[in-house]
């Protein structure tokens, strides 16, 4: 028998499940890439040391490598992005930062749970709040995931002496040390002898658990007893455990030849963080 109000409930209901969509996409987390240093889960680690009155502002950020590998594969830094209704093709990650301090965000792979992504900035990025969104290929967009970003720099996080150093030979298009306080030669103690080195514009000064670099032209003093002296400005970060720059006035001296033509070195090149004197540069 026809009933009326049946046929209107059904006609509701099948209007009620015909605008039923699938549920958009949630963002729960971001972890990444352990380089064994000073990124661990895609997260700058922080100060490797923090004695009284450190800072360490960066901790636990994002780390965004800057380094030139050469390659996408050759970059080992990556963002894991889990959540969930990611859908299972590439959409595309924004993250909602104006002006855009990142160079390219790149999809590497992509699941209805997790997105891998290789996110580069520009060398001198230091640090960034984002707000990240995942649209699917559907056009569905999660609700932004707040997070913060560090600059690294080949795993040298952003304002330590390491990532300076580097920093500031890649804006000159010059080679950074291999390893974060590595050196291609020596510079002598003083009272040592000799060995011919001479301070230049962009040498990396090397100590005992820190680098700086020397942002001037050395200038050259012939003195009257014969030595000589070359004066420059030396530049470093983190030097008081602050995660900031300074820059002081140094110098490096040689003595006079001696009858064989040989001199020892009388100026050490010192540093704002101790007394002591560089043992080692990069050039």
């Amino acid at each position: 028998m026809f009933s009326p109000s049946r046929s209107v409930a059904c006609i509701l209901f099948l209007a009620t499940t015909s605008v039923v969509s699938a549920a958009g996409p949630v963002v729960s987390s971001i972890g990444g890439y352990s380089d064994g240093f000073t990124v661990a889960n895609g997260r700058f680690t922080g100060q490797i040391a923090q004695p009284k009155g450190s800072t360490n502002r960066y901790k636990n950020f994002l780390a965004s490598d800057s380094y030139n590998f050469g390659s996408l594969t050759a970059n080992p830094y990556y963002w894991d992005i889990k959540g969930s209704n990611f859908g299972s093709t590439a959409g595309t990650v924004k993250l909602g930062v104006n002006p855009n301090p990142f160079t390219s965000i790149t999809i590497v792979s992509w699941s209805p749970t997790s997105i891998r992504v290789k996110v580069v900035a520009t060398p001198d990025f230091v640090s960034s709040a984002i707000a990240l969104t995942v649209t699917t290929s559907t056009g569905q967009s999660s609700p932004p995931f707040n997070d913060n970003v560090a600059g690294t720099i080949k795993g040298r996080g952003a304002s330590q002496c390491t990532w300076y150093a580097a920093q500031q030979r890649m804006d000159h298009n010059l080679a950074i040390p291999p390893t974060p306080w590595g050196s291609n030669g020596s510079i002598p103690a003083v009272g040592t002898q000799d060995n011919g080195y001479r301070p230049k514009i962009w040498d990396c000064t090397i100590y005992a658990g820190h680098i700086a670099i020397i942002s001037s032209e050395p200038v050259q003093k012939n003195n009257a007893d014969g030595s000589i002296t070359w004066t420059f400005t030396l530049s470093e970060y983190n030097a008081a455990w602050t995660e900031s720059l300074s820059t002081s006035t140094r110098s490096y001296g040689v003595s006079r030849a001696d009858s064989s033509g040989k001199r020892k070195v009388t100026i050490g090149i010192g540093t704002n963080l101790n007394n002591s004197t560089a043992n080692g540069y990069f050039r």
